[in-house]
């Protein structure tokens, strides 16, 4: 082979190689991974939740690994899931270990994080959230009945009102608006009374608080406190 012609030689391998790497950079940078929901929510802090993901765009075949992650300069690794791309380079299923880092009555921020290839590079990444079920009142105990509370809560419908109904011996005495939730996690902050309405009962009371304006016990989601105004 001639001079030139192995010059030429080279000067093709060299543009099929460059092909080659921009048909992976566009693969890669055309991932796309993304779950049904904004926020999961654990009602118990051992519980594992059940995360569902989708994707599109990877190399048919080549395992990958879909990783939850919190945000902060360690990565710690909240759940994880292998998976094998088709023949359309998609991906579906759920991710099942994933624990809520925290029981406080907050929502937070977390990542899905895919990786991939010989050197296990980052795909893409995409923010969700995850918060753990609960509603705290300050003060609770040892206060008058009409005294105004503080309510602080996580893991409700989101943008929908949050409602008191207030329970005796089983039975619906009175339901009331305390607020509206916000954000991808259903959150809420207000102040209410303890007790807005002149008691007849003495005794225990269960209060439940769910987004449904009419009380049903069976409504899901839903945080339940029990109150003993007879004893204020």
């Amino acid at each position: 082979m001639s001079l030139g012609n192995k010059r030429g030689a080279a000067a093709a391998l060299l543009v099929i190689s460059m092909l080659a790497s921009l048909a992976l950079a566009q693969a890669a940078s055309a991932a796309t991974i993304s779950t049904k929901k904004a926020c999961y929510v654990a009602v118990d802090p051992d519980e594992q939740l059940k995360v569902p993901v989708t994707g599109s765009g990877y190399t048919p075949g080549e395992k990958i690994v879909v990783e939850v992650l919190e945000f902060g300069e360690d990565d710690s690794i909240l759940g994880y899931k292998f998976f094998i791309p088709d023949a359309n380079g998609k991906i579906a299923g759920a991710i099942t270990n994933t624990y809520a880092f925290s029981d406080a009555v907050s929502a937070e921020k977390v990542r899905l994080r895919v990786r991939g290839g010989e050197d296990e590079a980052t795909l893409v990444e995409a923010p969700m959230w995850m918060a753990y079920r609960e509603l705290t009142a300050t003060p609770w105990h040892h206060v008058k009945p009409h005294q105004t509370i503080t309510l602080e809560g996580a893991g409700f419908k989101s943008g929908k009102p949050l409602y008191a109904h207030y329970v005796h011996d089983g039975k619906q005495v009175m339901s009331a608006k305390v607020g509206k939730t916000t954000g991808p996690c259903g959150l809420i902050k207000t102040k209410t009374q303890l007790f807005p309405f002149k008691h007849s009962h003495f005794g225990e009371y269960d209060v439940q608080y769910d987004n449904s304006k009419k009380y049903n016990p069976k409504t899901h989601p839903k945080v339940v406190h029990p109150l003993l105004p007879g004893k204020f």
